[in-house]
């Protein structure tokens, strides 16, 4: 198994990763926890805290994936990165005349799962899956007040600068003659952008996908056995 918990109190007592309270003592802040690794596990991943976990890599668990955090979030990370290039390498974004074409280009990073070969328990406030997977063999049970599953588009956001005519050739290479009050200012600008792909939001059980509401409902208490009678 694997235990993603609060800090325990280095003075307790305690002898197994389970026995930990799922609640820190008053006053101590649990940070946020953004998991760009593979956490695995051959029997059961169990994550407790009062704080937000976003899996941004992979969760992967032989049997149950049980998660309760005030927030979870499986979400594939997208990066973006900045390119200037000297043709039109997006239409529209013209380079005529030593014009120049620059983009932000996003892209993903990975792809995010959760993936349990049985059941996929998460009990969270605020739930998103968004671009990135979530399979169980069997159940995928949710509770929570804000669900959100959903695709995720990358793109590029591009702009250029260009020239309507060739400025060197405007004077025939001297400079504005008396004739000339002004130069024209031919630069032109254009912005826009394009969409590169879609990551798909997928949630898949081999059996029973259900979400309910947060907190879940107390179970039902069994009835008083009742013995044999006296008379």
């Amino acid at each position: 198994n694997l235990y993603l918990l609060p800090p325990p109190d280095p003075l307790s007592d305690r002898q197994d990763m389970h026995d930990l309270p799922t609640h820190p003592d008053a006053g101590v802040v649990v940070p946020d926890y953004i998991n760009r690794d593979r956490l695995a596990a051959a029997n059961d991943v169990f994550i407790a805290l009062p704080a937000s976990f976003e899996n941004q890599s992979v969760v992967d668990a032989g049997r149950d994936i049980r998660v309760a955090t005030t927030r979870l979030v499986n979400a594939t990370r997208i990066v973006s990165r900045h390119q200037a290039f000297s043709d039109e390498h997006f239409d529209g974004c013209r380079t005529t005349y030593k014009g120049v074409c620059s983009a932000d280009i996003e892209a993903p990073a990975g792809s995010a799962l959760m993936r349990a070969g049985r059941d996929l328990f998460a009990d969270a406030p605020f739930f998103i899956n968004r671009g990135a997977t979530m399979l169980a063999g069997r159940d995928i049970d949710v509770a929570t007040t804000d669900f959100l599953n959903e695709d995720r588009r990358y793109r590029a956001v591009w702009s250029s600068t260009y020239y309507v005519i060739d400025p060197d050739a405007q004077f025939e290479g001297g400079a504005c003659t008396g004739i000339c009050l002004t130069p024209v200012d031919w630069q032109r600008s254009a912005a826009g952008e394009v969409a590169l792909g879609t990551l798909p939001g997928i949630m898949q059980a081999g059996r029973v996908f259900s979400s309910g509401a947060f907190p879940r409902p107390p179970p039902p208490v069994p009835p008083p056995a009742t013995g044999p009678s006296d008379d």
